[in-house]
C-alpha cells in the first residue's frame, strides 16, 4: 500500500476523514486508475521492451556471454524483467519506497557483491529507453521514474561496499 495512504489511514482511524484527507484519497484512486491502464499497457509491451534491453547489454558486455553461455540472454530478460514489474508496481502503489525497499537495495546489495554495477546501470538505462519507445509517451513518464530509483540507488553507491 502507499505509504502516505497508509498512513492516513492509520492517522484517521476510527474517525471521518476531514476535507484535505478526503482530497488525498480521492487524488490516489483516481490515479489509481490510470496506473492500472499504465502496468496493463506494461505487460503487453513487455517482450518487445525486454527484447531491446537483452540486445543494448548483450551488445555492450559480451563477457556475459562468455560467463553465463546459452543462459545469459535469459539471465538478463530474467533480471530487467523483474526491474520493469516492481517499477510498474511501484507505479501502481504511487509509492518509490515500495521499489527502494523491496528491490533497489537487495539489487545494489547483490550487484555489489558480484561487482557487475556497469552491468545493472546499462540494463536499467536501456530499460528506460525501451519504455520510452514501446510505450504511449504518459505510460512510459509513469513508470520510468521508479527505474530511476534503482538507477539512483546504483550511482549513489558506486563503489561503496555493501
Amino acid at each position: 500500500m502507499n505509504t502516505a495512504i497508509k498512513e492516513l489511514f492509520l492517522k484517521s482511524e476510527g474517525r471521518y476523514l476531514n476535507d484535505v484527507e478526503a482530497s488525498v484519497l480521492l487524488g490516489y484512486s483516481e490515479g489509481l486508475l490510470s496506473s492500472l491502464d499504465a502496468m496493463q499497457t506494461i505487460e503487453r509491451a513487455e517482450a518487445a521492451i525486454l527484447d531491446d534491453v537483452v540486445r543494448v547489454v548483450m551488445g555492450k558486455h559480451p563477457a556475459i556471454a562468455q560467463n553465463h553461455g546459452s543462459k545469459a540472454e535469459l539471465l538478463v530478460r530474467r533480471d530487467q524483467a523483474m526491474v520493469l514489474r516492481y517499477a510498474s508496481f511501484a507505479m501502481l502503489l504511487a509509492d518509490p519506497n515500495f521499489i527502494y525497499d523491496k528491490l533497489a537495495v537487495w539489487m545494489r546489495t547483490i550487484v555489489f557483491a558480484l561487482v557487475k554495477t556497469d552491468h545493472a546501470l546499462d540494463g536499467a538505462y536501456a530499460l528506460v529507453e525501451a519504455c520510452r519507445a514501446h510505450l504511449p509517451a504518459g505510460d512510459a513518464a509513469a513508470v520510468t521514474p521508479y527505474i530511476q530509483v534503482l538507477i539512483n540507488e546504483f550511482e549513489q553507491n558506486r563503489g561503496t561496499p555493501s
